[in-house]
């Protein structure tokens, strides 16, 4: 089912995908998880306490993006935008089956794709 028009579905939704268009097919599409998921995976991992410490140092985050949009509300927001700022020299990528290498990184990105989070699914 295609809505073709707004749909809301504020408290049933639990994710989102979010696309961003570049230049030149550089394209990406990210997995965001509603509050209640993501929620619900961390009390599966971490103890009661743990999860507690985590709230209560979030709420600084959470004052900071508050002030932020309050910002963003009252004047133009300036995006932040760096074209060509640290490129990458392709032709020093590596890739193979176990890993890829990327200039500029200390640690390759492992192709080891087990699941970190299958205690949450």
């Amino acid at each position: 089912h295609i809505p073709m028009q707004d749909l809301n579905l504020h408290g049933r939704a639990e994710i989102a995908f979010l696309n961003s268009k570049g230049f030149g097919g550089n394209n990406a599409t990210a997995a965001v998880l509603s509050n209640r998921v993501a929620e619900a995976m961390l009390n599966k991992r971490y103890s009661r306490a743990q999860i507690n410490k985590y709230r209560r140092k979030r709420e600084a985050v959470i004052e900071a993006a508050n002030a932020y949009d309050e910002q963003c509300m009252r004047s133009p927001m300036q995006p932040i935008y760096r074209f060509g700022d640290k490129m990458i020299d392709e032709e020093q990528i590596r890739v193979s089956n176990d890993e890829i290498c990327l200039p500029g990184y200390a640690h390759p990105v492992d192709l080891d794709l087990r699941n970190p989070f299958e205690d949450m699914v």
